[in-house]
């Protein structure tokens, strides 16, 4: 029955730093736009060589043939319906993963040794020309007191070597796994984006782009970085276009009601009324808080944008934060002066799955002894103990993830009703099917889409059968 407090907060500090890793296509119609990745004109290439998604054969490394032969950025790779994918999509996509990936790298024990144990399995080895220059590369960072330093730590020039062979080993799975990683993931972006153009959601996506425009996050984020309008303009449509897909395929579940009543006739002892508190929030997201639990996201705006320092990062992230309480602090007194809390919750609230399912805010029925236990919810239990229904705190409520409005709705004497926790329950079990049903749909259209590579990329990219 606990609703997740968070989904993807989509801060301004931390959308403006992420750099967003889309599909490309050629313009239109501003009401049916679709943008080239770049931003430019894009170099299309002339022969494709065509078959299904699930028969994808990944041959050999498309970085390496990137690198070797300086392929530009608006080269294309692949294209999937009338979205492709270019060289600088797949660059700025598989620069952000494997930053992501060498983090992990160092701060997992174990990782490395399980990587070189795959690299076995996959036939996976290191050149001689690769050993060669790992091992002097090794040598020319250590400098001239590199066989003291390894002496006063008791390891041997011939051990160093070993490790610096196992990390290269390691770091060469790494790539191979990114590589393929990203390039299933941007499939799957086109195929979302691709169908939603299909499903006629491009002028809906465009409306609100020009909606989001007008407001103060889209100055911000041109400010704080370095993106053009065009390259913005570009990154929201398309991220529209891909989670309005999604959510045109989630929308299509159906669950019985009386599926719904046999869950609450098994939960029933959960809904008894004593103990219980229903209520709703507005949540404005910690920039700190979501790089705290993600760090991986340092490495993703590092590889962005390799010349910023940690000293602009931190300032970033700084403004971020006193952007989103001035934010919480205006609605918060805007409520306590009449408006309207349903509205404003709808409009405002970083919870995406809440804002989407334009609920107001409602976090549904809750324990109160269970809030109290909860690390997050502990602050907002304090302040529901102290409300009566109908009522809005006064005062911004800090958590972990942010800040938060909470309104009390009801704090029920009874047991809840069926006819009341219905739609919630409903909800509840939407959300626990989502991810399996957009499996579903990826798969299928993986079977009956047809993926076009360049024949230039044919001997990274084939086609089983």
């Amino acid at each position: 029955m606990k609703k997740q407090i968070l989904t993807k907060s989509a801060t301004v500090a931390l959308g403006a730093l992420i750099v967003f890793t889309g599909c490309s296509s050629k313009p239109k119609d501003p009401a049916d736009t679709k943008l080239s990745a770049s931003g430019g004109n894009q170099k299309t290439a002339v022969d494709f060589t065509s078959g299904k998604i699930s028969n994808l054969e990944f041959k050999s490394s498309l970085i390496e043939k990137i690198r070797k032969e300086n392929l530009g950025e608006q080269v294309v790779i692949f294209k999937v319906g009338n979205e492709s994918v270019n060289v600088g999509d797949f660059k700025n996509a598989f620069k952000a993963m494997q930053a992501q990936m060498k983090l992990l790298l160092n701060q997992t024990p174990g990782m490395e040794e399980r990587m070189v144990e795959q690299a076995k399995r996959l036939n996976i080895s290191l050149t001689q020309e690769e050993q060669s220059k790992l091992i002097t590369m090794a040598h020319q960072r250590g400098g001239a007191s590199l066989e003291k330093t390894l002496k006063d730590q008791g390891i041997s020039i011939t051990e160093f070597d070993k490790q610096v062979l196992q990390m290269g080993l390691a770091l060469k799975v790494i790539t191979s796994t990114v590589e393929q990683s990203c390039l299933n993931q941007l499939i799957t972006k086109c195929l979302f984006i691709d169908g939603a153009y299909q499903a006629g959601l491009a002028k809906a996506a465009y409306s609100n782009y020009v909606d989001y425009k007008g407001t103060s996050e889209y100055q911000e984020i041109l400010k704080v970085t370095d993106i053009t309008p065009t390259q913005l303009q570009e990154q929201i449509i398309k991220e529209g276009l891909a989670e309005a897909m999604q959510d045109k395929i989630l929308s299509e579940i159906k669950i019985k009601d009386q599926d719904v009543f046999e869950f609450y006739s098994q939960q029933k002892d959960k809904f008894k009324g004593e103990g219980l508190v229903r209520w709703s929030q507005i949540f404005f997201a910690s920039p700190k808080a979501e790089l705290k639990r993600n760090p991986q996201m340092i490495a993703y705006i590092k590889s962005a944008d390799p010349k910023i320092t940690d000293a602009e990062i931190a300032k970033r992230l700084d403004d971020g934060e006193v952007i989103q309480k001035k934010k919480a602090l205006f609605d918060l007194r805007m409520i306590l002066s009449g408006a309207d809390f349903t509205k404003l919750a709808n409009e405002d609230t970083d919870d995406r799955e809440a804002k989407q399912a334009k609920s107001g805010g409602d976090m549904g029925y809750m324990s109160q002894a269970e809030l109290e236990s909860s690390e997050v919810f502990a602050p907002i239990s304090k302040a529901l103990a102290a409300m009566q229904p109908n009522q809005v705190y006064p005062q911004l409520i800090e958590t972990p993830y942010g800040w938060h409005i909470v309104k009390l709705i009801n704090r029920p004497k009874d047991s809840v009703p069926f006819s009341e926790i219905k739609d919630g329950l409903k909800a509840s079990l939407i959300a626990k099917s989502k991810e399996a049903i957009i499996k579903q749909w990826v798969a299928k259209q993986q079977e009956v889409k047809s993926l076009e590579i360049a024949k230039e990329f044919s001997d990274c990219l084939s086609f089983s059968g």
